[in-house]
């Protein structure tokens, strides 16, 4: 399959397409065809080396959207999508053909989203989300949302 690798930080000029071995999904595990991956700035700051904990070679790609084509009989063929707080830095991520994820990590892509609308939405809602949990924001709150960014929109 083709990727995007990176072997070393500190330029994104480390970032290559290469072939890899289309990975084989183990138990409770899904092989999922990418058809849109995400790009968000922790993916570059992975590759840039702001992530020491990232293990290395890597494939980034946190949120993804795709079909299974490996799995639980469930999920063959299902259109899904999804983040993951380990892809892209402790496991290879969704910037390839394919990926392999635990078959809890994804969820039926809804039907009236893109490909590329669903692999859009991950790290910026969950972002967003943590930070009104964060900020005790309850019913009958006031918040003021200052930005136009994709979590400011989330």
């Amino acid at each position: 399959m083709k990727a995007l690798q990176f072997s070393a930080t500190g330029d994104l000029a480390a970032l290559h397409v290469v072939d890899l071995p289309t990975p084989v999904p183990g138990a409770g595990q899904v092989l999922v065809r990418i058809k849109a991956a995400g790009l968000n700035p922790s993916d570059v700051k992975n590759v840039l080396g702001r992530f020491p904990y990232t293990t290395l070679p890597r494939v980034p790609g946190r949120d993804f959207a795709g079909v299974v084509e490996q799995g639980p009989a469930q999920l063959l063929g299902q259109e899904v999508w999804g983040t993951g707080k380990e892809l892209g830095f402790f496991a290879d991520g969704s910037h390839a053909q394919y990926v392999v994820l635990s078959a809890q990590g994804v969820a039926r892509k809804p039907r009236q989203l893109s490909f590329a609308q669903a692999a859009s939405l991950g790290v910026p809602y969950t972002t967003a989300w943590d930070a009104l949990e964060r900020s005790g924001v309850a019913r009958g709150t006031r918040l003021l949302v200052i930005g136009g960014g994709a979590v400011a929109s989330a």
